[in-house]
C-alpha cells in the first residue's frame, strides 16, 4: 500500500483526486474507501462552488482531457461490477447536487457513451437502466438514493426522468412487491419514494404521467395503502436510524453500507408531503373540497390528543421511575441487612463451637443471658470505677489538712521530701505513710 501511495503522489494529480482513486478502488481497506467518502461529503458541505467543479467535470468540454478527473471517477464506480463502488459512487456524486437546482439542472446536460460508437446518453438515461439491470442491494439503493437527490426540487428532471418510458413500470413493479426480506423492503421503500418525488414535483409535462395519472397508477396497480406502507417502512428500517443520527460513515462491516445520512434528511422532510400529494383529497357530502383551514384545525385537534396522551404517560414514567428508585433501595437495605445476619450467623457458630455449644430450640435464651451477663458487668464495672473516683476526691480534699498537720508537728511538709509514687497514683501508700509519721511525732513528744 505505501508503493501505491508513494505512485499517486508521484504523478503530481490534485488531492482529491488521488483520494477519489483510493474510493473506488476495490483493492483498496474498506475503512479508507468510507474515510475518503466522508472527507469528499465534508468538501461539498454547503460548498456551491466546489459542486460547480465536480459537475464541470462531467460536462463536454472542447478541450482534450487528458487526466483523470473526479467525475470521470465517479461514472467509472458508477459502472463498475463492484456494488460498494457504485454505492460510494451514487452517494458522492448525490452530495455534489444536494440543494442545489442549478447543478441539477446542469447534469442534465451529462452524455455518456457506454462503448465506441454507440450513441450517448443522457446520465440520467444510465442510471435508470444500470438501476433497472443491476440485482445488488447496495447498487440499486446507492442509484435510488442519487435519483431520489436528483429529481426533488427539480422538476426539470422530473420531466426527463418520467420520458423514459421503462422508468414508472419498473418503480410500480417494485413499490407493489410483496417480498418480505429487509433489505429488499427497504429498495421497495426507496422506489415507492422516487415515484411519489414524481408526483409531488410534477409540472405535468409529460402528459402520460402526470400528476393524476401518477395518483391513479399508484391507487390501482399499487393500492394507497400499500404504497403509505412500503413509505413508511423505511424510517422504521435499523440502517435508517443509524444513518439518520450521524453524519459519519460507521459500518461495522460493508453489508450494512446501504443508507446515506443526507438522504435520511431528504426522506424526513419529504415524507409527510408524499403522502398527501398521492392521497385523494377529503370532499364533503356535496362535492366541495374540503378547506386547508378545516384540515389544519383537524390536525391541530390531533396534536393535542397526542400532546395530551404523551403527557399522561410521561407522568406514568415518572411515576414508575420513582417507584423503581424506592425499590431499588429497599432491595439495597435488605441485601445489607442479609449479608450482616450472615457476618453474625457466621460469629455466633464460631463462638457456639468454641464453647461447645449448640445451635438448638434454646440459642435464643443462651444469647439473652449473654447479654444479661454483659450488661451486668459493664453496671458492676462503671459502680467500682465511680466508687474509686469519689475516695480520689475525698483524699484529694482532706490533702490541705493532713499537710497542715505534719508541719506542725515536723515543722515542713512530707509532701516536700522526695518520695517513689505520685498522690494521685499511690493514695493508700500515702494515707499509711501519715499514719506512722504522726506517730513517731506522738512519741517524741
Amino acid at each position: 500500500m505505501h508503493g501505491y501511495y508513494c505512485f499517486l503522489l508521484s504523478t503530481h494529480r490534485p488531492a482529491i483526486v488521488v483520494l477519489l482513486m483510493s474510493m473506488v478502488n476495490e483493492k483498496q481497506p474498506f475503512i479508507l474507501r468510507c474515510a475518503v467518502l466522508y472527507c469528499f461529503q465534508c468538501f461539498l458541505f454547503k460548498n456551491e462552488f466546489g459542486q460547480a467543479q465536480l459537475i464541470q467535470t462531467l460536462l463536454p468540454s472542447s478541450a482534450e482531457v487528458t487526466s483523470l478527473t473526479c467525475g470521470q471517477l465517479l461514472c467509472g464506480g458508477l459502472f463498475s461490477a463492484d456494488p460498494i463502488s457504485n454505492w460510494f459512487s451514487s452517494v458522492a456524486l448525490s452530495h455534489g447536487i444536494i440543494e442545489n437546482p442549478a447543478e441539477k439542472e446542469q447534469l442534465l446536460k451529462v452524455l455518456l457513451s457506454t462503448s465506441v460508437g454507440a450513441t450517448p446518453i443522457s446520465l440520467l438515461h444510465q442510471c435508470s437502466l444500470l438501476l433497472q439491470q443491476n440485482t445488488e442491494i447496495q447498487s440499486k439503493l446507492g442509484l435510488l438514493m442519487l435519483l431520489s437527490m436528483w429529481l426533488s426540487h427539480c422538476p426539470l428532471a422530473v420531466a426527463q426522468f418520467l420520458s423514459i418510458p421503462s422508468n414508472i413500470p419498473f418503480l410500480t413493479a417494485q413499490a407493489g412487491s410483496t417480498e418480505h426480506d429487509d433489505n429488499e423492503e427497504l429498495v421497495q421503500g426507496l422506489c415507492a419514494f422516487l415515484m411519489g418525488i414524481c408526483v409531488h414535483f410534477n409540472d405535468n409535462s409529460v402528459p402520460s404521467f402526470s400528476k393524476e395519472n401518477l395518483c391513479q397508477i399508484i391507487l390501482k396497480r399499487i393500492g394507497l395503502e400499500m404504497f403509505l406502507d412500503k413509505l413508511g417502512a423505511v424510517s422504521k428500517h435499523e440502517e435508517y436510524s443509524k444513518a439518520a443520527k450521524h453524519p459519519q460513515i460507521r459500518p461495522a462491516h460493508h453489508d450494512q453500507l446501504l443508507l446515506d445520512h443526507e438522504f435520511c434528511r431528504l426522506f424526513k422532510a419529504l415524507e409527510g408531503m408524499i403522502g398527501k400529494s398521492v392521497s385523494p383529497k377529503m370532499d364533503f357530502l356535496n362535492g366541495a373540497e374540503v378547506p386547508d383551514s378545516v384540515l389544519v384545525l383537524q390536525y391541530k385537534e390531533l396534536i393535542r390528543e397526542q400532546d395530551a396522551k404523551l403527557q399522561v404517560l410521561e407522568n406514568e414514567l415518572e411515576t414508575l421511575r420513582t417507584s423503581e428508585k424506592i425499590s431499588l433501595q429497599r432491595i439495597a437495605d435488605l441485601e445489607s441487612m442479609v449479608t450482616q445476619l450472615k457476618d453474625e450467623n457466621v460469629l455466633l457458630r464460631a463462638h457456639a463451637n468454641t464453647n461447645g455449644g449448640d445451635f438448638g430450640p434454646n440459642l435464643g435464651e443462651q444469647l439473652d443471658y449473654w447479654r444479661n451477663e454483659c450488661d451486668r458487668w459493664n453496671t458492676e464495672c462503671r459502680n467500682i470505677a465511680r466508687i474509686k473516683d469519689e475516695e480520689i476526691n475525698t483524699l484529694r480534699a482532706a490533702r490541705p489538712q493532713i499537710e497542715s498537720a505534719t508541719e506542725s508537728a515536723n515543722g515542713k511538709s512530707f509532701f516536700n521530701q522526695p518520695r517513689s509514687g505520685s498522690f494521685e497514683g499511690g493514695v493508700v501508700a500515702g494515707e499509711n505513710e501519715v499514719r506512722g509519721r504522726g506517730e513517731e511525732t506522738a512519741e517524741a513528744r
